[in-house]
């Protein structure tokens, strides 16, 4: 397709013979569009412009959007013909590039600053949200009041401003916004969706008790109000989870069909661990709405939250047999994917996978079938589809490398990320945070001269890193050799980090090496004291062994294994000790 419309660009189509030829063989309609719009143009168009016309035509129905706003934007600059830029600012939008949608609004701005066209407030507001997350004082304050001023529904804007500021911006730039919003919040602060939203920025600004109080007592006075209730319980939602449950359950009580607020409620006992709860509260919202495609969204993500990948798949699917704008097209196949995974189909996951055609989730989808690869034990295959990306993303190779390196992580494939950690080493590397992932991926790997050599170099780098001289002075202990060089180690870790939990559990270890059970434990207690930690458990447990106090030893596996999920280390652990 791209070769295809490269060829708009060459000499030999200028001609308006060739364009008529063009016409017929890509279909009348797409060429009849473009030369409509062409007829409505205040100038006669040239053959360029018509070429962009068709290109933007072509491009869209294509949702190759990015290529549609470049056309007009180039058509525009052809003719001046302001229509265009609106075509343009569209396609932007449609195309989830919010950057682009903003450097097109901006142009059209400048060029219709007294446009009655409704649209434009649309565009005022692009201009407005790129702003306020640059935080540009002047700019925001403008476009709030031309906003404002011109909008039919100044109420209805100003909750889907604050809706929008809630979800997306963060606390910095919520400290940023609410001075400058404050006036217009004044003048409709009667209005319940709006005193929610001012509660909401309490909530972003670390106000969580405050914004739920404020939910609650707003609630209370609409309870039978869907869109309040949902917005309360979410204000209330994770810190104070049984008064969203009780708002949620008193609106369900008032209103049984209400199926949006029945659907948050599933969304609350799913996350209160009460998930055969959850899916009956969706069969039931399920009869007693119809299935617009806000409600299959909600339902699919319920599914697909409590991994019932089938179900969420079923619902997904019928998403895509819908008309839905490109980007949240893209969000959803890449979620349908993620259901085949679930269920282990790795070729049906990739061939959804293979489908996402927009940046950043074509880039992202195409991570996710690397990691299909390495979870599947392919990792030759994963590998080499990681180097194709890198190679196809060159700007992003470090992102590439850090997510290949993570997923063989997770994989226990230590080896092999190391490797990759080791491209970019030199010896005169300074970076401690990287020369400390180095080393901690050389021990896991159990290439411990090198653990040690790069330790070693930070500790040059850095005297006092503690984590530094805590893992050397481990690997000493652990080997239960050099254990003058691991206490003098332990001992400076110590002085600088007293209360960290994993070096009080390195010198616990330390005097179990020396044989010194009974100060070994105290330490190693006062370790799981400040974080509970497994390996600590095991450390405590062989210690309790070697006390002679086994029973103490067996009952603390056994809540052990009541936490973990990986039950069958607990067992080789308890078989290898008690035999």
């Amino acid at each position: 397709m791209h070769l295809f419309l490269g060829m708009f660009r060459t000499r030999f189509f200028q001609c308006n013979l060739c364009l008529l030829l063009l016409f017929q063989s890509i279909g009348i309609a797409t060429a009849s569009n473009a030369t409509t719009q062409a007829t409505q143009l205040t100038i006669a168009p040239t053959a360029h412009v018509l070429q962009d016309l068709l290109i933007a035509e072509i491009a869209s129905k294509h949702q190759k959007y990015t290529l549609a706003n470049e056309a007009l934007l180039d058509a525009f600059q052809q003719t001046q013909e302001t229509r265009l830029l609106r075509q343009a600012w569209q396609t932007a939008i449609v195309s989830g590039n919010m950057e682009l949608a903003y450097r097109t609004a901006t142009l059209w701005v400048e060029k219709e600053p007294h446009s009655k066209d409704p649209a434009i407030l649309a565009a005022y507001n692009t201009i407005l949200l790129k702003n306020i997350e640059l935080q540009n004082k002047r700019l925001v304050a403008t476009y709030l009041e031309k906003i404002y001023q011109n909008h039919s529904q100044p109420t209805l804007w100003l909750e889907s401003l604050i809706r929008h500021i809630y979800q997306n911006a963060t606390s910095e730039q919520v400290h940023f916004i609410a001075p400058l919003l404050h006036p217009y919040l004044e003048k409709h602060k009667t209005q319940p969706l709006l005193a929610l939203g001012i509660a909401a920025f309490d909530k972003t600004l670390g106000k969580s008790k405050q914004a739920c109080q404020k939910a609650v007592s707003i609630f209370n006075q609409h309870s039978s109000d869907e869109k309040i209730t949902r917005t309360a319980a979410d204000l209330c939602w994770p810190q104070e989870p049984q008064r969203a449950i009780h708002m949620l359950q008193k609106h369900l009580q008032k209103s049984p069909q209400s199926a949006q607020v029945r659907l948050v409620y599933a969304r609350a006992l799913l996350q209160s661990d009460k998930t055969e709860e959850a899916l009956q509260q969706v069969e039931t919202a399920l009869t007693d709405t119809n299935h617009d495609n806000a409600t299959l969204f909600d339902v699919a993500m319920i599914f697909f939250n409590a991994k019932k990948w089938e179900s969420a798949q079923k619902y997904f699917l019928q998403l895509l047999q819908s008309t839905i704008p490109a980007p949240m097209r893209d969000l959803i196949l890449i979620k349908v994917a993620k259901c085949a995974r679930g269920m282990q189909q790795w070729e049906l996951a990739e061939q959804y996978y293979a489908q996402v055609r927009h940046e950043p989730q074509k880039l992202q989808s195409a991570l996710f079938n690397a990691q299909n690869y390495i979870r599947q034990g392919l990792l030759l295959q994963g590998g080499v589809l990681y180097q194709a990306l890198k190679r196809e993303y060159p700007r992003q190779q470090a992102i590439i490398t850090q997510d290949e390196i993570a997923i063989l992580d997770q994989h226990h494939h230590y080896k092999r990320s190391l490797a990759l950690l080791q491209q970019t080493y030199t010896s005169d590397t300074t970076d401690q945070a990287y020369l400390f992932n180095l080393a901690t991926h050389a021990v896991l790997a159990h290439e411990e001269k090198f653990a040690r050599k790069i330790l070693l170099q930070l500790l040059r780098v850095n005297p006092e890193h503690t984590m530094a001289l805590n893992t050397l002075g481990y690997i000493f202990a652990e080997k239960g050799t050099h254990l003058l060089e691991a206490q003098a180690l332990l001992e400076e870790a110590y002085r600088i980090d007293p209360l960290n939990s994993y070096i009080l559990d390195s010198i616990g270890w330390l005097y179990f090496q020396k044989k010194d059970y009974a100060k070994a434990l105290s330490f190693l207690r006062l370790s799981l004291e400040i974080q509970y930690d497994e390996e600590c458990v095991f450390h405590i447990v062989e210690t309790l062994y070697h006390l002679h106090r086994k029973a103490e030893a067996l009952d603390l596996l056994k809540q052990l294994q009541e936490k973990t999920r990986n039950q069958e280390k607990v067992l080789d652990f308890q078989k290898r000790l008690f035999h």
